[in-house]
């Protein structure tokens, strides 16, 4: 069985900075309304049409839970994750 790909989560604060993405993902957050809401996932596209990563919005600096990123994982379809193999 092939090893799954991992994929990048790329975290970003609640009006945070879109200008270190590069610019076709800062583009693709603006046309999509992504401006790191917190517990918002956006999958990004590759060139070819598939998923590349993720935006996950972390929210306002103020408050932030410290295991916030917890809710990415949550977020994220069950066939995106890796299958965990049952033991006995």
């Amino acid at each position: 069985m092939a090893k799954p790909k991992s994929l990048p989560v790329i975290c970003v604060a609640e009006r945070g900075s879109a200008q270190n993405l590069p610019a076709s993902h800062a583009a693709w957050a603006k046309a999509n309304g992504f401006a790191g809401q917190r517990g918002r996932l956006l999958a990004l596209p590759t060139a070819e049409g598939a998923v590349g990563g993720y935006l996950f919005g972390t929210g306002p600096d103020t408050n932030r839970p410290k295991l916030i990123t917890g809710l990415a994982s949550a977020a994220l379809e069950p066939r995106h994750l890796p299958a965990r193999r049952r033991t006995r």
